[in-house]
């Protein structure tokens, strides 16, 4: 059995966006008071199990809130609805942060343009969806709410002269065209507006391709969800045989045996982890990816992030005049020793990085330890050639590091883990120490301007680095706590600092390069 995903499975943009704003509002203003969203902030219940972990609550507009903080859900609430938010956070000390996807924004604009000019509005979609609940609400009444072409044969032809059509974002897209096009044959005064959104389009539209090339189909999403729905609708309609599964533990893995190739695809909200873990349990079945394994592998070990080091060492110890393979096999190999290492390590245990990542871990467990030791036998090769300063310097970093995994948030060191950025910087000051700092220690010649210049050379771009991946673990709910950046200040202020490091190490770089390296 070969798994083949869809390009477009997990998080739309829209509802990455609205995951983003309450994860950074819970980061930035938790510790105030309560983080509550207005209904279910999207239609997936991992990912909102996933927010209730974090102790972001579901609330609604009816509940006396004149304090803490509140989230505007990604499919937009009634305008009278947030008048009333207004109205309290004037009262009171209430925080609102407006998630509401920007496509949806979008027809809620052109819906209050035209019930501006008294116009009628048809919106195609579900009537109860809390999307289309909204749109009604910007369009003062006037509309009608139709969901098939049956129920657009009855509409009067009072309400169709001049009347404005728009739809849901997530509708169908052969349903918008057969019901639009039979409007047009009542009324040649209709103002239709194509508002699916472009997410929505390519995600049918693959889904449609990669449907016909298969024969089997699995489809990962919530029952509640709109555009899951419609996903389902495409593998019926090519009359494959298909299951609709929110999470791996629902697979039934027997009726998918014997078939050559099996497609997944993922709604808009559905989360990437959630497919992953689909994917996972599909591929134990049949056929593993031994790429997919590879690019994990990759991941885990942060091969790119080891590469960079050891450019990033040759690099600066050839502007210092240090002529040495061992100072830039140093620090990429002790880096890669603690990457392949530390999970094992964690007191929170494997399940802690996900499902699919613990059982990736746990198979490839020997392998893990064996990197883990060459690389820590290279790194202290090499710091031997260097010199004994280094070795001692080397086996304190190592130890440190070690030591600070083995704090619990119990005990009395616990603070540590509370300060903000602590293993961004523990992960940028670790190779900066090593490739800048030891050597200089154990006498290499370089004057006090160039080792600092060169320790912010290392140490910004790595510290750049590591605060937007742990920005991507912190969109994931990978990582919780104040020692990643991003939860200690959020995801935009996050990529500003990351920006300003890289910044702050390009413009160091050619100061050097124009006073004499």
């Amino acid at each position: 059995m070969r798994v083949r995903v869809a390009r477009k499975a997990g998080f739309c943009w829209g509802v990455r966006r609205a995951m983003d704003a309450t994860l950074e509002t819970h980061a930035r203003f938790g510790h105030q008071g309560t983080v509550s969203t207005l209904g279910p902030l999207i239609h997936n219940p991992q990912a909102l199990d996933h927010l209730a972990r974090r102790g972001v609550q579901e609330t609604s507009v009816g509940t006396a809130m004149e304090e803490g903080a509140v989230i505007i859900r990604a499919h937009g609430i009634p305008l009278e609805d947030y008048r009333l938010l207004v109205e309290r956070k004037k009262r009171g000390s209430l925080r609102i942060t407006n998630a509401t996807c920007p496509e949806v924004a979008r027809v809620h604009s052109i819906i209050q343009r035209h019930a501006a000019k008294d116009g009628f509005t048809i919106i195609l979609g579900q009537v109860e969806h809390a999307e289309v609940v909204a749109h009604c609400s910007y369009a003062a009444s006037r509309c009608a709410v139709i969901e098939s072409l049956e129920e657009a044969r009855v509409l009067p032809d009072a309400c169709l002269d001049g009347a404005l059509v728009v739809a849901q974002t997530t509708f169908s897209i052969s349903d918008f065209g057969a019901i639009t096009n039979y409007l047009r044959t009542r009324s040649d005064n209709l103002s239709i507006r194509d508002t699916i959104c472009p997410d929505t389009f390519l995600r049918q539209r693959e889904a449609a391709d990669l449907v016909r090339a298969v024969e089997f189909v699995v489809v990962v999403g919530g029952r509640s969800s709109n555009n899951t729905r419609h996903l389902v609708e495409v593998a019926r309609q090519a009359n494959k045989p298909f299951q609709w599964v929110e999470c791996a533990e629902e697979l039934d893995l027997e009726p998918l045996k014997g078939h050559g190739e099996v497609a997944v695809l993922a709604g808009a909200s559905t989360p990437t982890w959630t497919v992953d873990e689909v994917v996972e349990a599909l591929e134990q079945a049949g056929h593993p990816s031994r790429w997919r394994a590879a690019w994990r592998g990759s991941q885990t070990l942060q091969v790119p992030i080891v590469f960079g080091i050891g450019l990033l060492a040759l690099s600066l110890h050839h502007m210092l005049g240090w002529q040495s393979w061992a100072g830039t096999l140093l620090p990429s190999a002790f880096h890669l020793s603690l990457c392949a290492l530390l999970p094992y390590l964690d007191p929170l245990g494997l399940d802690s990085r996900g499902k699919v990542q613990a059982h990736f871990l746990q198979r490839n467990r020997s392998l893990f330890m064996i990197i883990s030791a060459v690389a820590g036998a290279t790194a202290l090769w090499a710091a031997a050639v260097l010199g004994p300063k280094v070795i001692a310097g080397t086996l304190a970093l190592a130890a440190l590091g070690l030591s600070y995994l083995r704090i619990r948030p119990s005990n009395r060191w616990g603070w540590i883990r509370n300060v903000p950025a602590i293993r961004d910087l523990g992960q940028a000051l670790s190779p900066a120490f090593l490739t800048i700092l030891l050597p200089r220690i154990q006498g290499q010649a370089a004057s006090p301007l160039r080792t600092t210049a060169t320790f912010l050379i290392c140490f910004c771009p790595l510290f750049a680095v590591h605060a937007l991946r742990h920005l991507k673990a912190f969109g994931e709910d990978r990582i919780l706590g104040y020692e990643i950046l991003p939860m200690a200040v959020g995801s935009r202020a996050t990529r500003w600092v990351a920006y300003a490091s890289a910044t702050i190490a390009l413009g160091t770089w050619a100061t050097g390069i124009r006073f004499g390296w």
